[in-house]
């Protein structure tokens, strides 16, 4: 209970590194992930022009895409088409383009369906996993703005 005689064992000894094992150089290759960003690389040379297809999933602001169908009525040509949201279904939105004056009706989904389900909410979740994040982030990110 008093005096330690020998104080050097009280102290706990520091970790230097192991002395028998040999140090090796850095070499300069390139890691697996230097390699996949040099090989999948944005270039641009080639920006798709007027007569490239369009493809792929887009979004866009529905008042812009109701001031696009103020153009005529393929059936009367008249220029009463309106644009309306029927369901929402996550991401992508059954919408209904109707004629005011004629029964010209044209019920159409904002994406493609693939085994019954909208493609872009199955791509939303695939994306969504593969970042690690769960149904609330999933959820938290549907909440319209």
């Amino acid at each position: 209970m008093g005096n330690r005689k020998n104080k050097s064992r009280s102290q706990k000894r520091k970790f230097i590194g192991n002395r028998y094992t040999e140090r090796t150089k850095t070499l300069d290759v390139p890691t697996v992930s230097e390699q996949k960003l040099k090989t999948t690389s944005v270039s641009f040379e080639k920006i798709p022009s007027k007569d490239d297809k369009m493809s792929g999933n887009r979004i866009f602001d529905v008042e812009i895409l109701h001031s696009v169908f103020s153009l005529c009525c393929p059936s009367c040509l008249s220029v009463n088409l309106q644009l309306t949201e029927d369901s929402i279904f996550g991401l992508s939105s059954g919408m209904t383009l109707k004629c005011k004056k004629c029964m010209f009706v044209y019920a159409f989904q904002s994406t493609r369906k693939a085994n019954k389900m909208n493609d872009i909410n199955l791509q939303f979740v695939w994306g969504m996993r593969i970042i690690g994040k769960e149904a609330i982030h999933l959820r938290r990110n549907c909440v319209p703005v």
